[in-house]
């Protein structure tokens, strides 16, 4: 049977979440004074596209500028740290036979950017950005891949997701919308896991 692990990528493989924030403030820097309602959204969970909305129309900016916006963010993620045996992870993990699959909010063209400029793209079998909301992207891949699946990620949505269709989660780095209670793995522990046991967590 075919093993699949969904991984999620800011938070997860990549320390990014900070650095998506720093590109869009360098962006807006250079048209607002106080750039604090930016961090206020984003803290709160606001997509670059709900803040682009919000912060772009009110000072005008043309609709070309999304794209300086976004290249901002991509370029400053791209600069960021993998989570310690992030990459040796996928590596073994690939080399065991799993099908490693990219879910992630961030929007498909600029994942698919920056997954090949950090070097990674070449680990994932599919690579999801935010065509289609998380539950909906594994359903597909329960429905037409394999039902054997683990979902690892960050955050709630990660979570949620899995657990509506049912299939395993492990919470990773900030473990985001998990229970106090619960384990909340870091990566270097899921790669010695996986390595020396060569099972499901």
């Amino acid at each position: 049977m075919t093993r699949v692990i969904v991984f999620d990528f800011d938070g997860t493989i990549v320390d990014s979440n900070s650095a998506k924030l720093n590109g869009m403030l360098n962006y807006f820097s250079k048209y607002l004074v106080n750039t604090g309602p930016i961090v206020e959204m984003y803290k709160e969970g606001a997509s670059r596209l709900d803040i682009w909305d919000r912060f772009s129309y009110s000072n005008n900016l043309v609709n070309g500028s999304y794209v300086e916006f976004t290249k901002s963010i991509d370029d400053s993620v791209i600069k960021s740290e993998f989570f310690d045996c992030a990459i040796e992870l996928l590596f073994m993990l690939q080399k065991k036979g799993y099908t490693l699959i990219l879910s992630s909010a961030t929007p498909d063209e600029s994942l698919i950017y920056i997954t090949k400029a950090m070097g990674i793209s070449k680990y994932f079998k599919f690579i999801f950005g935010n065509g289609l909301k998380k539950i909906d992207r594994l359903l597909y891949i329960k429905n037409t891949i394999s039902d054997n699946i683990t979902v690892i990620g960050d955050g709630e949505d990660d979570k949620n997701s899995a657990e509506g269709i049912a299939v395993k989660f492990i919470p990773v780095n900030e473990g985001r919308g998990v229970e106090k209670s619960s384990k909340v793995y870091t990566i270097r522990e899921i790669y010695q896991l996986y390595m020396n046991y060569n099972k499901y967590v």
